[in-house]
């Protein structure tokens, strides 16, 4: 960027240091003309600097993206058949449930060990409470 600035701007402080030191120049035909083209070149810094951000920022990149995004539609995205479609791919896993029943002991009828006083049952994945009124009693 700074290399693209001096560029830019050394032409008219030549120009301007030339006219200061030798007055004699400004008199010479095609001064004007130098002058003219010396300015130019020094203003147009001025339309670098957003193509030199753009260039040299990541930022920029992914904001500009997004404000106009019609210029960075890739082929593979084209609209099919008139219409925009977007795919995503997800990779899925079945893992099952942990088993968080009590060990299996001695089990009434009731599918329920022992002195256990919760049961997961795995086929409607609901946990069943067993509540004594001894216990409610006690708290």
């Amino acid at each position: 960027m700074v290399a693209i600035f001096v560029v830019c701007w050394l032409p008219l402080n030549i120009v301007h240091i030339i006219s200061e030191y030798r007055e004699e120049i400004t008199t010479w035909n095609y001064f004007v003309l130098v002058f003219f083209i010396a300015h130019v070149i020094a203003m147009s810094s001025t339309i670098y600097n957003p193509f030199l951000y753009a260039w040299m920022n990541e930022n920029f990149k992914k904001e500009f993206k997004q404000v106009v995004p019609c210029l960075f539609r890739s082929r593979r995205h084209a609209p099919v058949n008139g219409m925009n479609t977007q795919y995503t791919t997800v990779d899925t896993q079945v893992v099952p449930p942990p088993n968080r029943s009590p060990l299996p002991q001695e089990k009434n009828a009731n599918n329920w060990a022992k002195d256990a006083r919760a049961c997961y049952d795995n086929a409607s994945e609901t946990v069943h409470l067993k509540v004594a009124e001894n216990d409610a009693m006690e708290d």
